[in-house]
């Protein structure tokens, strides 16, 4: 047996494990499995939300976006799940995929840039904070498979997400609406 066979018979037996500890759904579609991870739903949403720090776009523009070559929107959780990303729970008030964080911040620490895009944009102080959209780690490194037709998350673990897809297709949005006045 390959070391490949011994991996992949590793990660089917911690499937059959997480299968055992989570087939119950709690708030925002999150599996209850917090006997193996300790985790609380609160704890675990905290991982999927959690700006930790990354700011790729302000938030109103991603959401004016356009997908490439389209009049669709960017924001659309189709498309976003497209690149490999886990869908949001229905009940998810965040209508993004797991992993995408809005940031509220003040950026008064950023000494350098302040991570202004335009003049007159504001975010020094609570009451001007423009809000940031952002992949945290969860975006990458949590994962659903399925086993016997049930769902599993497994968080902390390897995501499906093409982050470099994701990111050349967001680059495209902004390039188009750049050179297009329509947009």
């Amino acid at each position: 047996m390959g070391t490949s066979r011994y991996w992949l018979a590793g990660a089917a037996g911690a499937a059959v494990l997480l299968a055992a500890c989570s087939s119950e759904t709690s708030s925002y579609g999150v599996r209850d499995a917090d006997a193996p991870q300790g985790w609380s739903a609160k704890e675990r949403y905290g991982w999927y939300r959690g700006t930790q720090g990354s700011r790729l776009v302000p938030l109103a523009w991603f959401q004016a976006l356009e997908q490439p070559g389209s009049t669709a929107s960017i924001a659309d959780p189709v498309f976003l799940t497209s690149f490999g990303y886990i869908a949001p729970a229905p009940d998810d008030p965040i209508r993004l995929p797991i992993g995408f964080a809005i940031d509220r911040q003040p950026d008064k620490d950023f000494k350098v840039t302040g991570l202004r895009w335009y003049a007159g944009q504001r975010g020094d102080s609570d009451a001007s904070v423009e809000p940031w959209l952002g992949l945290n780690c969860a975006a990458c490194h949590t994962a659903e498979i399925t086993h016997e037709g049930k769902p599993m998350r497994i968080d902390g673990g390897p995501g499906m997400g093409d982050f470099q897809s994701f990111i050349e297709s967001l680059d495209k949005s902004l390039g188009e609406t750049l050179n297009d006045p329509a947009k």
